[in-house]
């Protein structure tokens, strides 16, 4: 591993750095290893494959030990295609290290143009208008007919005296919306994600087809909301008040704190995942204390405490898809969420491990791309606004 690590490191140091500052000396490189140059030539000009290998900068001092992971995800891949056999095969290291820079950038973490335009991997133009999420929800006020249509506003909403997006514009009129209690309902349709922030300062950030319901001021010394879907709240800290999210599954507690609320109807697990303070979870049938780093799986009342990569929870809050081993099924229910498509996996290709990592604002063509690259056996079918997922 060690020599991996030190030659994967001197291929990085030549992308990003070059022979300007004498990190690398390219001729006697490629004089001990000619098997190199064409892989140079080929990586040098090329910016995506210099943040892969900064991508394994990063992965390699990562405290969750995610750079064995994926290095044996990527010794498996090459297995695979016949190009790493080391029982069977003599086959230099070098060739193999190459083939891992080329891996973590297409393949994993940061996917490049270059397997985009790969024409026999790519996947058709049928999908050019299959479009990612973006700003959109509805706010209603509940026992009312006021509906207000949120979409295209990019900043959110602000929850005061009266309703008002972040650039200052007004929600409701002030008559109507001006020092009155009532509860409301922000709604993310498929396709559509929203922020706001509550009255109390609370900051919540729905994903798409997600409903928070809550006051428009707080009182006493609970602060109520209720959630399906998913939610990433930045709760702020009120000494002597506790801040409640009720779920269909699961009752959260918490003072002041970070923390993602997975719970949509459709799904039979539900998961709390802490960043940072404390939370208490409870299920009709036990009581977790959770603390930074943590998660509660609630698989039918009985909750599980597991560790959590921050990064992965996180991701589509920073406008990313992040697979770290995730079966297939689970992948395309999310990007059919995000997508507003209908997705159908067939049973002999549900459990099939995905890995990666793409923006989730990208084409819903580059996505696959991604897919497909974890299992070239996988083939997508559409039929309007339907996708059938088969191996």
């Amino acid at each position: 591993m060690k020599k991996i690590d030190r030659i994967v490191n001197l291929i990085r140091k030549h992308l990003i750095y070059g022979e300007s500052k004498k990190l690398i000396d390219k001729d006697s490189l490629l004089k001990e290893n000619p098997e190199l140059g064409p892989i140079l030539d080929e990586l040098n000009d090329r910016e995506d494959f210099k943040q892969a290998c900064s991508e394994y900068t990063r992965i390699a001092t990562d405290r969750n030990g995610m750079k064995q992971q994926m290095l044996d995800r990527i010794f498996d891949q090459i297995g695979n295609e016949g190009f790493v056999q080391r029982q069977k095969r003599q086959i230099s290291w070098l060739i193999a290290v190459a083939s891992i820079v080329i891996f973590l950038s297409i393949g994993l973490w940061q996917w490049s143009n270059w397997y985009h335009q790969n024409k026999a991997a790519t996947v058709s133009e049928q999908f050019a208008d299959i479009q990612p999420g973006n700003n959109k929800a509805t706010l209603k006020i509940v026992g009312r007919n006021n509906q207000v249509d949120l979409s295209g506003k990019t900043g959110g909403i602000v929850v005061g005296k009266t309703l008002k997006y972040t650039d200052g514009e007004e929600v409701l009129p002030s008559a109507e919306s001006a020092d009155a209690d009532f509860l409301m309902e922000l709604i993310t349709p498929k396709g559509g994600e929203y922020k706001i922030t509550l009255s109390d300062g609370t900051k919540v950030h729905l994903n798409a087809e997600s409903k928070l319901t809550y006051p428009k001021n707080f009182h006493g010394s609970q602060r109520s909301v209720d959630l399906v879907g998913e939610g990433y709240f930045e709760v702020a800290k009120q000494r002597g008040t506790t801040f409640i999210v009720r779920t269909a599954k699961e009752e959260v507690k918490v003072l002041g704190t970070h923390f993602n609320i997975s719970t949509y109807r459709n799904e039979e697990i539900s998961s709390v995942s802490l960043i940072e303070g404390k939370v208490q979870v409870n299920s009709e049938k036990e009581t977790k204390l959770l603390s930074p780093g943590q998660q509660t799986v609630n698989n039918k009342g009985k909750l599980s405490v597991q560790t959590i990569n921050e990064d992965e929870i996180l991701a589509w809050t920073n406008g990313e898809f992040m697979f770290n081993n995730e079966n297939l099924e689970s992948v395309m229910e999310k990007i059919a969420r995000w997508y507003d498509i209908e997705v159908k996996v067939s049973p002999s290709a549900k459990d099939i491990s995905i890995w990666g990592s793409v923006s989730r604002y990208g084409s819903f063509e580059k996505v696959l791309d991604v897919i497909k690259l974890t299992n070239r056996e996988i083939k997508f079918k559409r039929e309007g606004r339907s996708l059938y997922v088969t191996k």
